[in-house]
């Protein structure tokens, strides 16, 4: 086994990101206003909480000409004052109030409201190629609609490693580069047809009580490859955390199911057999898109799922699906209805909308037209960094109104970030934060049939870390995570260490300090990712590293 290549952030992180990531430079001039994201900042600084929220009638029409005192807003069950509220019409701010933000925080707001940030997500490893390829042909024709404030970022999963087609640019002309560049990408949705086909083959008739063991392998096996997708959706937000504007992910997903278990049973399932599905080991839709939807609420981003295939289902989507947790997943018809309702469960909790069957050939001028007006409010939040998950709940005062807005956002721990951050490092292959860290490898050994014990070195400046105590004695206790991924995408448990450093002495300048784990892997194509993370500072080193036999 030889180590192939090692990144570092030794230089500015958008230049790697450059680098690393090719073809976008090629496309892009510097004179088109093309920003590269750094992978991530260190932190994630939550301080004001902002919430879009759309307001129609009992007929889906539009309601303008509401005030900040005609809504409230209810986190966790108590109310919570509006301290910053804006009406948003065709982009432009018609009124606004501002209460317990300071000048710049609620100028901010304002400017961000006249613009929308755009990313669009490419699951090529359930799409198929003709019907991706047609909606982005239509979503390139509609860009020319867009204001020229507004911008758009492009990345595409092939079930192993994210591809940065674009990063954010007001360039139609670059953004349309990438999106022919991304209808010349292989697809994988044929192969996904193709077992689907064979299940359906294999298990024709009407509702059991219990899933067959070529039943469940077939679940388990669905439900851990959308999960991956599911997770490279989630590091491209991270990755692009924080744009100006309002923040819109347009997911060209494919078929994600919302229960796996349900999908693979054709004539339906009872409850009893999902519910034994679920104890052995197949996701339920809690499980399998919490990430996605923590992810975005937090971040303050919309999902709009694309019905890629235009699948004629039976299913209103705009009818809500009231899934509860523990209510079981039957709340949709057959295959089609499943795949609808997993769109319609992601628009819903994030407040944004399903684009499904024929809407997918307007899916960006509709969700231009979708995102352009509404209400726009801020609520300063004290964070508490525990993972704790809060519901958040929007009414409207004035009766016979229906509000859509985002259900809940969650409060990342340190050691949240660190898990986001290193599965971003992961499927972009590019290092997990701006701050430096570096590995180095030991020549491997044998650890059995196919197995190598691979000794790791991970090393982090000594002089940036906040050591406690003074005069003879420093120390400083740090959380350590590392975690490899291979070439089918399967990543190993992440390895948690704590990493104590106590010195007898200032640290010279430069010094590295070096702390040493034993990984057993396949004796394969590894991708490696450590993070170390500074709770007195509140900061995260972190190197990716790549392994070959």
């Amino acid at each position: 086994m030889e180590m192939l290549r090692e990144h570092r952030t030794s230089g500015p992180l958008a230049m790697i990101l450059v680098a690393a990531l090719g073809s976008m430079s090629a496309r892009a001039q510097p004179t088109e206003s093309v920003d590269v994201p750094g992978v991530f900042s260190e932190t994630i600084d939550v301080r004001v909480v902002n919430v879009e929220v759309v307001v129609t009638d009992a007929e889906g029409k539009r309601v303008a000409g509401l005030g900040r005192d005609d809504f409230k807003v209810f986190v966790d069950g108590a109310e919570r004052p509006i301290d910053f509220w804006s009406e948003v019409r065709d982009g432009e701010t018609l009124s606004s109030e501002r209460r317990a933000l300071d000048s710049e925080e609620a100028d901010a707001l304002e400017r961000e409201a006249h613009s929308t940030s755009y990313l669009v997500f490419i699951d090529d490893s359930f799409v198929k190629a003709r019907d991706r390829n047609l909606v982005l042909e239509k979503l390139a024709n509609d860009l020319e609609g867009l204001s020229p404030r507004d911008r758009m970022a492009v990345v595409a999963f092939d079930g192993r490693e994210l591809t940065l087609l674009s990063a954010w640019t007001s360039s139609t002309r670059v953004v349309g580069g990438a999106l022919r560049d991304a209808r010349a990408r292989p697809s994988g949705g044929n192969r996904r047809e193709r077992d689907r086909r064979l299940n359906q083959a294999n298990h024709p008739g009407t509702a059991g009580s219990e899933l067959s063991g070529l039943q469940h392998r077939y679940a388990r096996l669905l439900g851990n490859e959308v999960e991956r997708s599911v997770m490279a959706a989630v590091a491209s937000l991270r990755t692009f955390s924080s744009p100006p504007g309002r923040r819109v992910m347009l997911l060209l997903a494919g078929a994600w199911p919302l229960s796996p278990a349900e999908f693979a049973a054709p004539g339906g399932a009872m409850p009893e057999a999902l519910e034994e599905a679920y104890a052995n080991g197949v996701l339920g839709y809690e499980d399998l898109y919490g990430p996605l939807i923590d992810t975005a609420n937090l971040l303050g981003y919309t999902l709009y799922p694309v019905d890629v295939a235009g699948m004629a289902g039976r299913i209103d989507p705009e009818t809500p699906t009231g899934l509860l947790p523990g209510a079981g997943d039957q709340s949709f018809f057959g295959p089609e209805g499943n795949l609808h309702a997993g769109m319609r469960f992601l628009a819903e909790k994030t407040g944004g909308r399903a684009v499904v069957n024929d809407e997918r050939e307007l899916a960006l001028a509709g969700v231009a037209g979708d995102t352009r007006s509404y209400y726009w409010l801020g609520l300063r939040l004290d964070r508490a960094a525990d993972d704790a998950r809060h519901d958040l709940r929007v009414e409207v005062l004035r009766p016979g109104l229906v509000v859509r807005a985002r259900e809940g956002f969650v409060d990342p721990s340190r050691e949240t970030e660190m898990t986001l951050m290193s599965e971003s490092a992961l499927l972009f292959g590019t290092p997990a934060s701006a701050l430096a860290a570096q590995l180095r490898f030991d020549r491997p050994e044998r650890a059995g049939r196919g197995l190598v014990k691979l000794r790791t070195q991970i090393g982090f400046p000594l002089d940036e870390i906040e050591l406690a105590g003074d005069g003879d004695r420093r120390t400083a206790d740090l959380a350590l995570r590392v975690v490899a991924m291979d070439d089918q995408g399967a990543r190993t448990e992440p390895r948690l260490e704590t990493v104590h450093v106590e010195l007898e002495r200032a640290p010279e300048p430069g010094e590295i300090h070096w702390h040493a784990v034993e990984l057993t892997l396949e004796r394969r194509w590894h991708r490696i990712v450590a993070g170390v993370f500074d709770p007195n500072s509140g900061r995260i080193y972190s190197s990716s590293a790549e392994i070959a036999p």
